[in-house]
């Protein structure tokens, strides 16, 4: 993309806080976005097979950390456990 002169977003140059949004229009190309974090078109141009791939492990990794966070607060009552 930088050959294209098509630049990170201004205000994401640390941490990576945009990899959410690249993962969702990978892994979801067909959705319909009105706005968009980062530049669609050309994040579907430039996905390979192994990044749709990666796409869906990370989202598939992120919502299962959520849940075992609801799990963890919900059941094991995490305010006698830390006492």
């Amino acid at each position: 993309m930088a050959k294209e002169g098509i630049d990170p977003p201004i205000w994401d140059k640390g941490i990576g806080a945009r990899i959410l949004a690249y993962a969702g229009i990978i892994a979801f190309p067909n959705l319909k976005r009105h706005a968009s974090l980062v530049n669609i078109e050309a994040t579907k141009r430039f996905t390979r097979e192994k990044d749709k791939k990666l796409a869906w492990l990370y989202i598939i990794s992120v919502a299962s950390f959520f849940i075992v966070l609801i799990v963890f607060y919900l059941f094991l009552e995490p305010d006698k456990i830390l006492r």
